[in-house]
């Protein structure tokens, strides 16, 4: 029995390891971050264009709502690729997205205001230290990242992939893909930070 049992267990790892490509954990699982990140931002960029009574809030939230839409389409043509051309689900938000989202959309506006602001930079703070963190994937060298935060790239810039380059497995393997997405973010993240960070600074100076 015990010699059947371990041999079924052989068997169904040795499937496993066919089936699912070694470079599926990691790097996918950080896109799946990455799609969910880009989904609630998008979300809420939305919902304080529509809520905001203040020009430079809707202007930011606007820019939000642009960039993120674009690294949000990056991530998925990514993460397709990796599942070998699969439909991708919609992206499935947290308890905590959901939540944020609920309580932003009960406030009026006035009061929005602030706790958007707030929410952005707490979630840019996040968002940077996760993609800075892929840049080291597997040991991965993190390119050099200008010192001006204010110098950011749109997600569809040539420094990102494109639809026509392709990965070897080994590239995969080594989550190249993804060290280039994260690299090629973080300008424009680390300028939504600031951004959120300088009207964060300018509306506590006003009270």
């Amino acid at each position: 029995m015990n010699a059947f049992m371990s041999r079924t267990l052989i068997l169904s790892l040795v499937l496993v390891v066919c089936l699912i490509p070694l470079y599926a954990h990691h790097g996918t699982e950080f896109l799946s971050k990455a799609v969910e990140m880009n989904t609630a931002e998008i979300d809420l960029a939305d919902l304080a264009i529509a809520k905001t009574h203040n020009p430079r809030i809707k202007e930011f939230a606007q820019m939000l709502s642009s960039d993120h839409k674009e690294a949000l389409n990056k991530a998925e043509e990514l993460l397709n690729a990796r599942q070998a051309g699969g439909k991708i689900a919609k992206a499935q938000l947290s308890a905590e997205h959901k939540k944020t989202a609920e309580k932003l959309g009960k406030l009026s506006p006035d009061e929005f205001d602030r706790a958007f602001i707030d929410t952005m930079v707490r979630n840019h703070r996040h968002g940077v230290q996760t993609f800075e963190a892929q840049t080291h994937a597997h040991g991965a060298s993190a390119k050099k990242q200008t010192s001006d935060t204010t110098t950011r790239e749109k997600p569809s810039s040539t420094n990102t992939t494109t639809n026509d380059q392709k990965y070897s497995s080994e590239d995969l393997s080594m989550d190249v893909d993804t060290v280039e997405f994260a690299n090629a973010m973080l300008p424009t993240m680390k300028h939504h930070l600031q951004e959120a960070i300088t009207i964060q600074k300018e509306m506590a100076r006003k009270n």
